[in-house]
C-alpha cells in the first residue's frame, strides 16, 4: 500500500526544514505458524508421512520460505516437500515430510521455518515433536499367532468331520 500525507507547516513536529510533502509505504510483517500433531508413531524400519500445515497470520507476505527438521539419530529424514516459497497473508501452505524409523525409540524432532519479510529481514518459527519407533516384533508375533490358531481350527473342524462316520444299515431278515 501507498499513503500520501502532506506535512506541511509539521517542521516543529518533526524537526526538518523546509519538507512540503512526503510519500512513505507501510509494510506489513509475515507470521508463520506451524500446524502439526504433537507426536506420531513409525514402525521400526518404514517410511511414514507428516503433514505439517504453514499459516501466514501476518500482514505481509513470508518470501524465500525454508523448512527443515532437526532430527537425531534413529530417525532418518527421507524428504521435505510440497510447500510454497511464498506464503502471502492470510494464506497457507502444506509440506511433507517423509522419515524411516531406524531404531526402537521415543524421538524428540524440532521442525524449523525460516522466511523473510519485505525488508528482507529473516525470521524463523519452530515447533518440536515427538517420533516413538516401535518395533516389527510385536506385529510379526500377532500374524504368527493368528496363523496358529487358525491352522489349529481347522485341524479340529478336519478331526471332527473324520471322526463322525455314517451310521450302518441294520439288515433286517
Amino acid at each position: 500500500r501507498e499513503y500520501h500525507m502532506d506535512i506541511t507547516n509539521m517542521e516543529q513536529y518533526i524537526r526538518i526544514d523546509h519538507v512540503y510533502g512526503g510519500k512513505f509505504q507501510v509494510i506489513g510483517l509475515p507470521e508463520l505458524l506451524l500446524q502439526l500433531p504433537d507426536s506420531m508413531e513409525i514402525t521400526e524400519g518404514s517410511v511414514a508421512d507428516l503433514s505439517v500445515q504453514l499459516s501466514n497470520v501476518g500482514t505481509g507476505d513470508a518470501t524465500g520460505i525454508t523448512l527443515s527438521v532437526e532430527a537425531p539419530q534413529g530417525i532418518d529424514i527421507q524428504n521435505i516437500s510440497g510447500y510454497a516459497s511464498t506464503i502471502p497473508p492470510g494464506g497457507q501452505s502444506d509440506a511433507f515430510v517423509s522419515m524411516t524409523g531406524l531404531n526402537e525409540g521415543e524421538y524428540p524432532l524440532s521442525l524449523v521455518v525460516s522466511y523473510e519479510d519485505a525488508g528482507g529481514k529473516v525470521h524463523t518459527a519452530s515447533h518440536a515433536f515427538s517420533v516413538l519407533v516401535t518395533s516389527r516384533m510385536p506385529l510379526l508375533l500377532i500374524v504368527g499367532i493368528v496363523i496358529i490358531l487358525a491352522a489349529g481350527v481347522a485341524t479340529l473342524v478336519l478331526l471332527k468331520t473324520r471322526s463322525k462316520k455314517p451310521p450302518q444299515e441294520s439288515s433286517s431278515k
